[in-house]
């Protein structure tokens, strides 16, 4: 079962790629949350595609890949790109993505964010650079 749809995901991320309207990598020094998955620290592909709007975060050298779906894309504005995590004690919830003159996009608050939300206070900020490739 898990065989089939880590293909299944693996025909999305390659299907997505061809339809992409925007490629950044990152590195990303510490794990995070995205679409209510855990992923580790390390280098990342960021690929949007409008044709099913979300992002596909796929590890560099590494096993983790997923699609996570975003609310509300609007046009990026500046010239770097950069992931936005919501920080609370030692757990970082990417919350926006931007690749420059493709997509700036929020993501969903998952639930473990919302139950973090809840049991602290206001989140601090904390920044990625994300180099954007076309």
């Amino acid at each position: 079962m898990k065989l089939r749809m880590l293909v299944a995901l693996a025909v999305l991320l390659t299907a997505t790629a061809a339809y992409a309207d925007g490629i950044a990598k990152a590195t990303i020094p510490f794990s995070f949350q995205a679409g209510g998955q855990v992923f580790p620290a390390g280098r990342y592909l960021i690929t949007y595609s409008s044709q099913w709007p979300g992002v596909a975060l796929q590890q560099l050298g590494g096993k983790a890949l997923a699609w996570v779906p975003v609310s509300a894309p609007r046009e990026a504005v500046g010239e770097t790109g950069k992931l936005v995590f919501n920080v609370y004690g030692d757990n970082y919830f990417l919350r926006q993505i931007s690749i420059p003159g493709v997509v700036g996009a929020d993501l969903f608050r998952s639930k473990a964010e919302s139950r973090q939300q809840i049991a602290s206070k206001k989140p601090a900020k904390g920044e990625v650079a994300a180099l954007a490739r076309n």
